[in-house]
């Protein structure tokens, strides 16, 4: 298994020209921004870059915005005076954050870091004491991406793929479907219920703890669907999209009308 974990925080755009930026962490609500402990991040080494020839795998930093439904890579449009997209982005967003000059880049927002290089710039995550990740109303899988490599010699099965950590409660189990309520992080209202197949790449990532690397922060939470009513699912990032934006409504088990 190859595959890369991100951590989420807040962040503010510090200063520098896409795709090399430098960004101060925000990891409280009301923290202010600390210039004297800047992050520098290349954009380009994230999975899209990395799919892209702008880095080797082991070389990225950073996710990127996400994927949509359709599997191309999402962007930020240009935003109006009042602050809103034009047109919105179309799913669920991951890193926001960039270079706003480029237009597709926020001051203020989320950025997802690699989990080694998020332990590597602790110290000017928490610059002070009130800093602490995850922030208290999240569970720190509701905070976290997935993106396995293309080797298909590591990955036979989740080559490319891409997953977003979600906090579900179980509704029904019958095999590997499940329905369940999605905690739809930052507003916090459970939303659905939604059919999700656990063994299906499509719907969710069949097998998340990564057994091999008892360092692997994934290994650590309790899923849905193994016992516990309400846990920790990753789901597919092109099918998160697809929920957020609204373009696909959500498929259920194939059962008779009214027994869903």
């Amino acid at each position: 298994m190859e595959r890369k974990v991100f951590f989420g925080i807040g962040a503010q755009y510090l200063n520098g020209t896409d795709p090399t930026i430098q960004i101060a962490a925000l990891v409280y609500h009301g923290q202010a921004p600390d210039p004297s402990k800047p992050i520098s991040i290349d954009l380009r080494r994230s999975p899209v870059g990395a799919a892209n020839g702008d880095c080797k795998w082991a070389e990225i930093e950073v996710d990127d915005r996400g994927l949509r439904h359709d599997q191309t890579p999402l962007v930020l449009s240009v935003r109006d005076a009042q602050g809103h997209y034009d047109p919105p982005p179309e799913g669920y967003l991951t890193t926001t954050v960039g270079d706003p000059v480029t237009k597709d880049g926020e001051v203020l927002g989320a950025i997802y870091l690699e989990h080694g290089f998020f332990d590597k710039n602790k110290t000017a995550i928490f610059t002070d004491g009130n800093a602490k990740w995850p922030p208290a109303s999240f569970d720190e899988y509701e905070l976290t991406t997935v993106a396995y490599s293309k080797n298909l010699a590591e990955n036979p099965i989740k080559a490319g793929l891409r997953f977003v950590g979600m906090k579900a409660y179980l509704l029904d189990q019958r095999g590997s479907l499940v329905k369940v309520l999605l905690r739809w992080a930052p507003a916090g209202q459970w939303k659905g219920p939604f059919w999700l197949d656990l063994a299906d790449v499509n719907d969710c990532d069949p097998d998340p703890k990564n057994l091999k690397d008892p360092t692997d922060p994934l290994n650590k939470h309790e899923y849905v669907g193994s016992g516990v009513r309400s846990g920790a699912i990753l789901i597919r990032m092109e099918r998160l999209s697809a929920l957020y934006s609204g373009s696909q409504t959500a498929r259920g088990p194939k059962l008779p009308i009214g027994s869903g």
